[in-house]
């Protein structure tokens, strides 16, 4: 893999990188990221309601 696939010139590579380089999948990151964040507001709101805060 070449570095014009990271949209850079070969010679503006650090030394030390080596292909095969990492493509995120943001929106699955997103998704995973917001599963989690769903689940501890749901719980704190169900511990707020339990104590009688809300």
């Amino acid at each position: 893999m070449d570095a014009l696939w990271l949209g850079i010139a070969a010679d503006q590579l650090v030394d030390g990188y080596e292909a095969p380089f990492y493509k995120a999948d943001r929106e699955a990151e997103y998704r995973q990221a917001h599963a989690v964040f769903a689940e501890r507001l749901q719980q704190a709101q169900a511990v707020q309601q339990k104590d009688g805060d809300v």
